[in-house]
């Protein structure tokens, strides 16, 4: 395995998103950041380098494997990356930006 976690987040993916899963963005927005709510979610976006979707017990054990410090820079990668594709805009519109990957081996 290499030492990123890639993401892949768009719009359409977004819309899939369970309501259990957006309050778990919201919460981590809000400073109630649990990894038990997170690990799963960020999982359903992990993509392997060529841009394939990770199967998602693969993609729960890699995320799972990260120490403290890299699991921060995930959990920042993650949240711009959904930032950028996923979540409206003021005005109803979502960034054409394209997502970014965490590397977990560099410091945060």
């Amino acid at each position: 395995m290499t030492n990123q976690i890639h993401f892949h987040v768009s719009a359409d993916i977004a819309k899939t998103l369970t309501v259990e899963e957006y309050e778990a963005i919201e919460r981590a927005q809000d400073g109630d950041t649990r990894l038990y709510r997170l690990r799963p979610l960020m999982a359903r976006f992990v993509v392997e380098e060529a841009g394939q979707p990770m199967p998602h017990e693969i993609a729960m054990q890699k995320i799972g494997r990260l120490n403290m410090e890299q699991m921060a820079n995930v959990i920042k990668g993650f949240f711009e990356a959904m930032k950028d594709q996923a979540i409206p805009k003021a005005n109803g519109n979502s960034s054409a930006s394209a997502s970014t990957p965490a590397d977990e081996s560099r410091p945060g």
